[in-house]
């Protein structure tokens, strides 16, 4: 059984480290499509100059969201009273450069070693399955960029304690209605 996550943003943490590991690309290749702003990506070089990414360049996107029409999405009173939700993601990762298939290769194999799996498993992500890697070319900003899709699809476990039922209650019941 996967352990249970507390937090839905400690997935995205989770994705980008292995993304980062697997990909074997330093932390700031490695973007959460939330985190992007403006239609320019740039690098830093040298902790001083903005330099656009260049086809040469590798760099890897990824977004996670939520599966609304999964049949994994439960929830379920425990006999502690705690609600236990098991929750449905994707995850698409897009690789950008020209080395992007090999790496989305690479990735796929390397997230489907029991190792890894299990390691995540421990982290409270169960990787149901992982799309075969989609080449494609993309123009953007006057450039033709090689790109590789993966689309991860995970599952999560999330414990969710019980509100004190009778402060609701009472909350309700001490309320006055009064004509103006």
């Amino acid at each position: 059984m996967i352990n249970p996550i507390n937090n839905f943003l400690d997935i995205d943490k989770q994705i980008k480290k292995i993304l980062e590991i697997q990909g074997e690309l330093p932390s700031n290749r490695v973007l959460n499509a939330i985190s992007i702003r403006g239609q320019d990506l740039s690098k830093l070089i040298e902790g001083k100059i903005y330099e656009s990414y260049d086809v040469s360049d590798l760099f890897i996107i990824f977004e996670k969201v939520f599966n609304p029409s999964s049949t994994d999405n439960v929830s379920m009173t425990e006999d502690d009273g705690s609600i236990t939700n098991y929750l449905s993601f994707y995850v698409k990762v897009l690789i950008y450069g020209n080395n992007s298939n090999n790496v989305a290769s690479k990735i796929k194999s390397r997230l489907l070693t029991s190792k890894v799996r299990n390691d995540l498993d421990f982290k409270g992500i169960h990787i149901s399955s992982i799309s075969n890697p989609e080449s494609m070319t993309e123009f953007i900003n006057n450039t033709l960029w090689i790109r590789t899709d993966l689309t991860l699809n995970i599952s999560c476990r999330q414990i969710v304690s019980q509100v004190e039922e009778d402060y609701e209650m009472d909350t309700i019941n001490n309320i006055e209605f009064k004509e103006i």
